[in-house]
């Protein structure tokens, strides 16, 4: 699968490059990246993560990195990758949230803006605290100056394998953590949590498979204890929100701190950020009613 998508990405990011248009491609986000401190260029990042998924986005970042005018710090590269955590894979994760009984506007509207909204609100935190203002260093890197296509294919070669030997590592480390009954342990840690949010007792073991496993994972849950009845048009709909927001927070950012991120933003901002959006959005949709929200399972 990831090779499926990177080297289609590889491939197009070589073109734009030889053409010169790089610095043209991520425009039309570049005003809402600035907004986050972020260079404008990081929209294309942001652009091929919505659209293709997280890691065709990696890889759009990495193949970028050599192109800056100046390297980004560890804060920008975090709140960069808050903001991808949260707003990615729309075709695929919209699909899952509207068979869930959300409406697709809805289900957009709250991860494209939200992640605005954490990155802002991130990059804030870090620029008044003078907080991870160093350099990143990504523990993996990407050639892109080979002036020949035989040795630019092998300089992708090279970096497809290195890839595949983190993400690899990353699985068998939560392939071992599930073994050793320590992802029980965040799965109970965490059902405390999910109940706070005014999610329904039936809704909490999709909510925890989605929050440490995905949300395609968690979202598989929903609709099966959708169609049998088991679940209100409120958990639906409070369930779908929060995951939108924070869902895999072990195995994606896990893959954002490798590529430079720091756990503080990725880890614990996107969980605080996301129980107290719904704990303020819970109790204002109590009030209003959330059929305007959600839609017919089925």
């Amino acid at each position: 699968m990831l090779m499926k998508v990177m080297f289609p990405v590889a491939l197009v990011f070589r073109g734009l490059q030889l053409l010169g248009w790089l610095p043209y491609v991520g425009d039309a986000l570049a005003p809402l990246m600035h907004i986050m401190g972020l260079p404008g260029e990081m929209g294309l990042v942001w652009a091929t993560t919505m659209l293709v998924n997280i890691y065709g986005g990696l890889f759009a970042y990495l193949s970028l990195l050599p192109t800056l005018a100046e390297p980004l710090s560890v804060a920008q590269v975090t709140v960069l990758a808050t903001v991808l955590l949260i707003a990615h894979t729309f075709p695929a994760e919209l699909t899952v949230a509207t068979k869930c009984g959300v409406r697709l506007w809805f289900a957009f509207a709250i991860r494209f803006f939200m992640a605005i909204l954490s990155g802002f609100i991130l990059n804030l935190i870090y620029s008044h605290g003078g907080w991870l203002a160093e350099a990143s260093h990504p523990l993996i890197h990407l050639n892109l100056h080979d002036s020949t296509w035989g040795l630019w294919l092998l300089s992708q070669l090279k970096s497809f394998a290195l890839i595949f030997v983190v993400v690899f590592s990353m699985i068998l480390l939560i392939k071992v953590l599930e073994k050793i009954k320590v992802l029980d342990g965040i799965n109970r840690v965490l059902h405390p949590l999910v109940k706070f949010m005014g999610i329904g007792r039936d809704a909490v073991p999709a909510v925890v498979v989605g929050l440490t496993m995905g949300l395609a994972y968690g979202g598989g849950i929903i609709i099966a204890e959708a169609e049998d009845k088991h679940l209100t048009p409120q958990d639906l709909l409070y369930s779908i929100v929060f995951l939108s927001l924070c869902h895999s927070i072990i195995e994606d950012s896990l893959l954002m701190i490798s590529c430079g991120a720091h756990y503080t933003g990725v880890f614990l901002f996107r969980i605080l950020f996301a129980l107290f959006f719904c704990w303020l959005f819970t109790p204002i949709t109590r009030k209003t009613g959330v059929k305007w929200l959600g839609r017919e399972i089925g």
